[in-house]
């Protein structure tokens, strides 16, 4: 079973995830200094946590809902500085409240993309010091203007701050810059790598085709059973060069377009072909096999089955760490079973599959013929 998080946070890019983490701890952390506050009847940082606390909560729908990451970033960020601005100054600088002050930079430096830092980070440290200055002059409150050991640390810990800032600026921000674009040459090495894949065995199927001969019919059909198998494994390699991702294919799109494909290819009328996978995706290895066997399912029934129309259904379920795929059509079926292991080759590579996904193999009668196989996919 996927964790909400884990779904929220696939393919997102790594400032996205920062952002995500920045505003559930900044949600969690004001909600919790909204209870310890109203506990003390604290109600002016009482209010100012509420409204901080529906302005994230705004920008996080607004995030969901339309996206544009790099605004939300940049509002978010102003409005942490002006909560923890607000949280101070209504404290008048007591109890250490303006430490929030020094934390809020770091936000910055994981939140936002590396051309808006700088200038980001530059305002706020002028209101930082334009805050301060204000504080010293305007301040009831002399705990911390009157300490001079307490200014001289503020001022230490200030710069130690702003270098952070820029070491990671300079260093860490542009390793991952290099990082991300090895990623993405690596991304478009890999699409070229499927698409050449693709085109390969588009020239194969071709001259399979080439090598038929119209008055052999039998030797006709192999070569056609043979095409469709190529193809079938084509049309996965085609849909990987299509997507920004690699790891899995979409079950119900490829099945979709393989039995199309070899409906096309047979020439056969009336038959109906509905898939039931929801948005179930299964990786590379496993989607070869799979689309051999529909292949091979969907061959002997287009053959065999049917007269005179009919309807096939395809599925694929997901229980926990489980998958069950099950094909069947409503066909004639079989007297007796054993006669299946006489088509041959089929049959053969249909069970070669299965053994090659670790799945177990059942074939009933409903009446009709039904297929279900049962494996582990931990990257599906």
């Amino acid at each position: 079973m996927q964790f909400p998080l884990k779904k929220l946070l696939k393919d997102r890019t790594r400032k996205e995830i920062f952002l995500y983490g920045y505003i559930y701890s900044f949600i969690i952390i004001l909600s919790i200094a909204l209870i310890i506050d109203l506990l003390l009847s604290n109600y002016d940082d009482v209010l100012i946590e509420i409204v901080s606390i529906l302005l994230v909560l705004g920008l996080l729908f607004w995030l969901h809902k339309f996206g544009h990451t790099r605004l939300i970033s940049i509002l978010l960020m102003w409005c942490a500085s002006l909560a923890s601005f607000a949280l101070v100054l209504t404290n008048d600088f007591a109890h250490n409240s303006y430490f929030f002050l020094f934390f809020v930079p770091f936000g910055y430096y994981l939140v936002l993309n590396k051309k808006d830092i700088l200038p980001q980070v530059s305002l706020y440290f002028i209101f930082f010091s334009i805050f301060f200055i204000y504080g010293y002059f305007y301040s009831k409150n002399r705990y911390l203007f009157d300490d001079t050991t307490a200014l001289g640390g503020l001022f230490i810990a200030t710069l130690f701050v702003i270098a952070i800032g820029i070491f990671i600026y300079f260093a860490i921000e542009q390793s991952f810059e290099k990082l991300e674009a090895l990623n993405l040459q690596k991304e478009l090495l890999l699409k070229e790598v499927h698409h050449r894949v693709k085109n390969n065995l588009n020239m194969i199927s071709s001259i399979l085709g080439l090598q038929g001969d119209p008055q052999d019919k039998k030797l006709q059909q192999l070569i056609e059973k043979n095409r469709m198998r190529i193809e079938s494994i084509s049309i996965v390699h085609e849909m990987l060069y299509k997507v920004d991702h690699f790891e899995s294919i979409c079950f119900s799109e490829y099945a979709k377009r393989l039995s199309n494909h070899i409906l096309v290819s047979s020439s056969k009328q009336n038959i109906t072909i509905d898939i039931d996978a929801s948005k179930i995706t299964v990786n590379l290895e496993n989607m070869i096999f799979l689309g051999l066997i529909i292949q091979e399912m969907l061959t002997n029934s287009l053959k065999y089955a049917f007269e005179n129309g009919g309807k096939i259904n395809i599925g694929l379920f997901r229980d926990e760490d489980r998958y069950r795929f099950t094909y069947t059509d409503n066909g004639k079926g079989y007297n007796n079973l054993n006669d299946i292991n006489r088509r041959g080759l089929g049959i053969d590579l249909i069970q070669l599959g299965a053994k090659q996904l670790g799945a177990s193999l059942e074939i009933t009668n409903t009446p009709g013929l039904t297929y279900q196989l049962e494996f582990a996919c931990e990257e599906c």
